[in-house]
């Protein structure tokens, strides 16, 4: 972390939202992180003065210039507990503060505890963001969140999966950050989170590039509005009554003693796929093919209730026909503590993944499940726009894609395994599919 005097008038846009000619407005909340971890005492690129003390006196004049009608807030972490040979470094990972609530903060008392702060301990970046998450209020407001960081994440967090929570959340904050005197490697772990935060990432190795990448940073964007939801109404809902599949499905690839139908429920076991060497194609066990016309924009929900484990699968592939077919799926790896979501293309037998995004257990259990749990997953198009959903209950995770036109003529649901292991068990609840109308 590190910041030039010179551009000081800059940086006080990009913490508040200021811009020449912009009245200033109370709609917006800003948040910075400053980063006192122990490397903040090298000195800055090509000079002597330490990263920290003119991080200190920048920050301080910015304080100054704050407009009285803007919010904003300061967090700090590594200044407390230091992470030298034989400390308690586990400590050191927790030593996230929140120095001024977003607000109004006496400024006299904040640029006092800014000049107190030491730098002692580790990088943890992804647990001060997301601490950083609970400072924001709710409201139509932009909230932006700003790293100020010279080093990557000690501390074996995910930066990357937290700030694509925070800019995808029920909040939208967008993340911006900015680098200094950063290595190749951590530069490009920086515009990672960036990225994944819906902002801008800035780095800057002398005092003309910090100066050019403040210029970049001054005016924050505000995160787009979410376009307004289509109209939906039933097209087919399937609670799979009695003792066998209605009429609506085909199940392909039948084996019987990994499949069941009860008053109620579906049952499939989650066996290991098949290859087929001659089409050089998986094989899929207990499939349900939908047959039904798929209007032109539709959302296709599945309520199930499973137990992940190591290399489960659950996907929804939509086909045009042979040559052009699309799958979403959602792919659990215990061994990686994680599960994720992917769409794949398939394009005259060629087949395209796009990965869409790693999810940590804490993602799963902040939807409100943990271990076998009931939820909602399915998929949404809307012209070239589709989206792959988990949900439980009003807290939903999701992943956008956008691809080459296309209209899906049949559904196709698959449950299984890539590799052998403990075959667990997914239930199927209910199916619907509903006919989306785009305002």
């Amino acid at each position: 972390m590190a910041m030039r005097i010179s551009g000081l008038a800059l940086l006080a846009f990009l913490f508040l939202g200021a811009v020449p000619g912009r009245a200033e407005t109370s709609k917006s909340e800003m948040e910075v992180i400053i980063d006192c971890s122990g490397s903040m005492l090298e000195p800055v690129p090509g000079g002597t003065a330490k990263k920290i003390d003119v991080a200190k006196e920048s920050l301080g004049k910015l304080i100054d210039q704050v407009p009285e009608a803007t919010r904003f807030g300061l967090r700090a972490f590594g200044h407390r507990v230091a992470a030298t040979a034989g400390a308690d470094r586990g400590a050191s990972c927790k030593d996230i503060e929140l120095l001024f609530p977003i607000g109004n903060p006496d400024r006299a008392a904040m640029k006092k505890r800014v000049q107190e702060l030491n730098c002692l301990g580790m990088t943890p970046l992804a647990l001060s963001l997301e601490e950083a998450e609970k400072d924001f209020g709710a409201g139509d407001i932009d909230r932006t969140l700003v790293l100020l960081t010279d080093g990557q994440e000690t501390c074996g967090g995910d930066p990357v999966a937290v700030a694509r929570r925070l800019a995808e959340g029920g909040l939208k904050i967008v993340v911006n950050v900015i680098g200094f005197g950063v290595d190749a490697s951590t530069s490009a772990k920086l515009q990672e989170v960036a990225v994944a935060g819906h902002g801008q990432y800035y780095a800057a190795n002398d005092q003309e590039g910090l100066s050019k990448s403040l210029e970049k940073a001054a005016a924050p964007v505000a995160q787009p509005k979410e376009p307004p939801k289509p109209d939906a109404k039933p097209a087919f809902v399937d609670e799979f009554d009695g003792d066998k599949l209605g009429d609506a499905w085909e199940r392909l690839n039948p084996d019987d003693e990994r499949f069941l139908v009860e008053t109620g429920h579906v049952l499939i076991m989650c066996r290991p796929r098949g290859y087929n060497q001659e089409t050089k194609q998986e094989i899929c066990y207990n499939s349900l093919l939908l047959k039904r016309a798929l209007p032109e924009n539709f959302e296709a929900t599945l309520e199930i209730e499973a137990e992940p484990c190591d290399d489960q699968v659950l996907e929804v592939v939509l086909a045009q026909d042979e040559k052009f077919r699309m799958s979403m799926r959602i792919n659990w790896s215990l061994r990686l503590d994680e599960f994720f979501f992917d769409f794949t293309k398939v394009v005259n037998g060629e087949a395209n993944a796009v990965g869409l995004g790693n999810n940590t257990r804490g993602q799963w259990e902040a939807l409100g499940l943990s271990g076998r749990g009931a939820m909602q997953y399915g998929v949404r198009k809307v012209g070239r726009t589709w989206e792959a959903f988990l949900k439980n209950g009003d807290k939903e995770l999701k992943f956008e894609h956008k691809v080459l036109s296309m209209h899906p003529t049949c559904l196709e649901l698959n449950v299984g395994r890539i590799s052998s292991g403990v075959e667990k068990e997914v239930w199927i609840r209910r199916f619907e599919l509903k006919e989306l109308t785009p305002k």
